[in-house]
């Protein structure tokens, strides 16, 4: 038998989050069924996509001592930002993975997530990470902007892993089309909720069901966890797995995660999970996929990080729908004469200081010892030249030295918070701030580095990431 298991797991969900009530008020005189939708939904902010949202799982899952370990990497997503160039290939540069890692992104159906994960247990030996993350965009005033939410969830696999290991799986395709978005589009076309639940979540998950349970020679009855972000109570029914098992959805906090929602319940099971149950986890899309999974001595044992009890209920800050609808390019505000510029990132200068920018690594002056950021010539205290050893600043605590809060300069989400970030080791890095509550945030307040947009360039289609300060009271 495979010693292939999960060595830690983390969950992301970003802190804002929409009232679906609010959508109602804007959109009920359309859509009265709007109306009767309660809770609320995870959204990002301008600077936050499924690159930026899966490096911080992927940080949270893997303490920096263990990075140099990983020999594969998977990004899964139905909304990767780009086509060309590949997710993993930004994960994978700010968590300074090796360079000799096997990075792929996944994508295609709701269900890649689940996908990936598999592949990741049958890769004998090997450190595998998977992450999974999606953010996808609704029109205005129809169902789905009820629903969808926003969230990353990673997990580690690899020899020796004692969370879970995998039991059996199963997994059928199948031309059935629940949605779909053509190349170049932003939003998905679904047909009738009632179809797609019985005609194809109630016919196909039952099925892949059935043979993992065959296979694992299993009962319904040994299931102690059951995932399954889909229709779970209707799935439960059909399988006769009992329903008291259902892993909670979260779909009334942080709405639907798209392909990363499964993983994050995955996470949220271990989380709860006692030594030797069965957790059974589903994916459904372009068919349906079905992992059984055997908690090992590391189950409930928490999440690296956060986990998604505590996310869920963490948001704190709510944004208003016009709001929403800017981040999402719903609907394109004007900027003004400051807001333009050109933007234009020049690649040369992002390959050659890969490292400042993708992973945060400033240097360690070999004289006094002095960390800064970025790497100069010279030292800045010492005044020491040559080389200096890289240091890495992304995990390293900080503080508020100095701030502002710039109303006339053009921000997307304004006003903007910029200031003097001082790092407990010594470094002091001029940055922007964000996830701000200014009624709680001064001098003095604790700060996180967060991976992030650092601009959009309209014209080109492109997007610069680099590293920002958070709040972490925010």
């Amino acid at each position: 038998m495979s010693d292939m298991g999960i060595a830690s797991h983390a969950v992301y969900v970003p802190r804002l989050r929409l009232e679906r009530q609010e959508v109602a008020a804007f959109n009920g005189w359309f859509n009265t069924g709007l109306k009767s939708k309660k809770g609320s939904r995870a959204i990002c902010s301008w600077d936050e996509d499924s690159i930026t949202m899966a490096v911080e799982a992927a940080r949270s899952c893997l303490a920096p001592d263990v990075r140099q370990t990983v020999t594969d990497i998977a990004v899964a997503s139905s909304t990767h930002p780009f086509v060309e160039p590949a997710s993993s290939m930004y994960v994978t540069a700010a968590l300074r993975l090796p360079e000799a890692v096997s990075s792929i992104d996944h994508v295609g159906s709701q269900r890649v997530g689940v996908s990936a994960l598999r592949q990741a247990f049958e890769k004998s030996q090997a450190s595998s990470l998977v992450v999974a993350s999606d953010r996808r965009r609704a029109k205005p005033a129809s169902a789905s902007e009820m629903t969808y939410g926003a969230g990353a969830a990673a997990i580690h696999v690899a020899p020796g892993g004692d969370a879970a290991r995998l039991v059996a799986a199963s997994s059928l395709s199948s031309p059935f089309l629940d949605h779909f978005r053509a190349a170049g589009e932003s939003h998905d076309y679904y047909w009738e909720e009632r179809w797609i639940r019985d005609a194809g979540v109630r016919r196909f998950l039952p099925q892949v069901i059935a043979d993992v349970l065959e296979k694992a020679q299993a009962k319904p009855g040994d299931i102690r966890q059951f995932v399954c972000p889909t229709a779970a109570a209707h799935v439960a029914r059909a399988a006769e797995i009992p329903g008291e098992v259902c892993v909670d959805e979260f779909f009334g906090r942080i709405g639907d995660a798209g392909v990363a929602h499964p993983l994050m319940m995955l996470s949220h099971a271990l989380d709860n999970a006692e030594p030797g149950d069965l957790i059974l986890v589903c994916g459904f899309g372009g068919g349906a996929e079905a992992l059984l999974l055997e908690a090992g001595s590391g189950a409930g044992r928490q999440a690296r990080g956060p986990g998604l009890e505590n996310l869920a209920g963490a948001g704190g800050r709510t944004a208003g729908y016009s709001q929403y609808l800017a981040y999402y390019g719903e609907i394109e505000v004007d900027g003004g004469m400051r807001s333009e510029g050109n933007i234009k990132v020049a690649q040369t200068e992002l390959y050659r200081s890969s490292d400042q920018i993708l992973s945060f690594t400033g240097g360690k002056c070999s004289a006094c010892g002095a960390v800064q950021f970025p790497r100069l010539p010279n030292c800045v205290s010492c005044g020491a030249g040559g080389e200096m050893p890289p240091f890495e600043l992304a995990d390293e605590k900080a503080e508020v030295k100095t701030f502002t809060a710039d109303h006339l300069m053009y921000h997307p989400s304004p006003p903007l918070y910029v200031g003097l970030v001082q790092f407990d080791v010594g470094a002091r890095v001029l940055m922007e701030m964000v996830d701000v509550d200014a009624d709680n945030f001064d001098v003095g307040s604790p700060l996180e580095m967060a991976f992030r947009i650092k601009s959009k360039d309209a014209r080109l289609n492109n997007v610069a990431y680099f590293w920002k300060a958070r709040s972490v009271g925010g």
